[in-house]
């Protein structure tokens, strides 16, 4: 399954990118992450398990991402949430006149018998999003 979103960020193409590189200002960002462990990051590579609370339940997911300076970050979850067989995707920055265009794409595939949870993915990742661009215009001065 894939599923695209995408969110236009009043900011530069590069503040837009860093923010969503910085993996330790993830737990600032969504409310719902409450640990970030760092494995490896040179910058370009990233390893890491990041703990979100869900409910009254915290699931840890084991990633890995491959950044591309001001222009993507990819990623893939060796340990993805408990409903996914498998997760993986892709952030693109693509600078407009007016900001930065952020488009998410995840392909993934459900567990057997979980198909019907693939709307979640969906509002958490329209959550992200939203929470980033709140975040971002909220502390980066534009022109």
């Amino acid at each position: 399954m894939k599923l695209t979103k995408e969110i236009m960020v009043k900011a530069d193409q590069e503040v837009v990118y860093k923010a969503y590189a910085d993996i330790c200002l993830w737990k600032e960002v969504l409310p719902d992450v409450v640990g970030v462990a760092i494995n490896y990051d040179d910058g370009h590579h990233q390893e890491f398990d990041m703990t979100v609370k869900r409910g009254e339940q915290e699931e840890t997911v084991h990633s890995v991402r491959f950044c591309y300076p001001c222009c993507a970050i990819e990623i893939f979850q060796t340990k993805p949430p408990p409903l996914f067989k498998s997760m993986g995707g892709v952030w693109r920055f693509i600078g407009q006149r007016e900001g930065c265009l952020v488009r998410a794409t995840r392909e993934f595939e459900m567990k057997p018998g979980m198909q019907a949870n693939a709307a979640l993915l969906d509002k958490f990742l329209e959550h992200n999003l939203l929470s980033f661009k709140t975040w971002i215009e909220s502390h980066v001065h534009t022109s």
